[in-house]
Formats: structure tokens, C-alpha cells, sequence
């Protein structure tokens, strides 16, 4: 899932029980895991974005004039 942070966002790896956080700096566009990335969009840090990738190939596509 990708998403743009709005604001820094602690993301505390439920596997490693609180022992390891990632620190997502906010104005940067991340692929994250998916339970992160809804967790960081509820708590309003970040937002939902298409993969650049995806971006590039529907800037290619068009037509230019």
C-alpha cells in the first residue's frame, strides 16, 4: 500500500512486541505494509496514494498534442 505522510509516524511493529518502531518522516511517499498504512490514514498522518509507478505509466499514456 502507498501512502504520503502528512506528519511523522511512529509505526510500531506488531510482531516485535514494542521493541521495534519505523519512523516515517512526514512530506515522504512510502509503499507500506498494508495494517500500517490504515492505521497511520485513522490516525490522520497519512493518505492514500497510487504507486509511482502506476503514475509514470498513466503519464505515458497520454496522448500529447
Amino acid at each position: 500500500m502507498w501512502v504520503t505522510f502528512d506528519r511523522d509516524f511512529p509505526y510500531h511493529i506488531p510482531e516485535h512486541k514494542g521493541r521495534a518502531t519505523i519512523h516515517y518522516k512526514a512530506g515522504e511517499t512510502y509503499n507500506v505494509r498494508r495494517e500500517c498504512g490504515e492505521r497511520a490514514i485513522a490516525g490522520k498522518y497519512a493518505k492514500a496514494v497510487k504507486s509511482p509507478r502506476q503514475k509514470q505509466e498513466e503519464n505515458e499514456s497520454r496522448p500529447t498534442s
